[in-house]
């Protein structure tokens, strides 16, 4: 991220909610979280839950919803995580994943072309 974020006419960055729910149960909720993060602009949010730490078998939501407050001060409701919109959000980035043929994170295109070993797009970093 930092190669993107230092050349940002040269690489465009897209992050898509994909919960890896089989080794993450917690996924499913902080993915949902950092849905409504990145709709209200609120990208520093977004990332921090990148760095959420929680037991790999937590599946109790109260303490997912507390584990964001505590990471970004913000409290969200299950019905808010919940919701249809947020729902049908997910439903378009797993959708963006198949069609993608997204297997991993991360996943790096380089003008079309999947970089599987993530290592061409160095060759266009300042």
């Amino acid at each position: 991220m930092n190669v993107v974020n230092a050349n940002p006419k040269t690489y465009g960055l897209y992050y898509y909610h994909l919960p890896l729910l089989r080794i993450h149960p917690a996924a499913d909720l902080t993915t949902k979280a950092m849905h409504l993060f990145q709709k209200k602009g609120d990208i520093k949010n977004m990332m921090a839950l990148y760095d959420l730490f929680l037991e790999p078998t937590e599946t109790n939501p109260k303490e997912i919803i507390k584990a964001i407050k505590e990471k970004t001060g913000v409290t969200f409701t299950l019905a808010q995580l919940q919701s249809e919109e947020v729902k049908e959000a997910m439903r378009v980035d797993m959708a963006m994943k198949q069609r993608l043929q997204v297997t991993g994170t991360p996943t790096i295109f380089i003008d079309g072309m999947w970089d599987k070993m993530r290592t061409e797009y160095k060759k266009y970093a300042k």
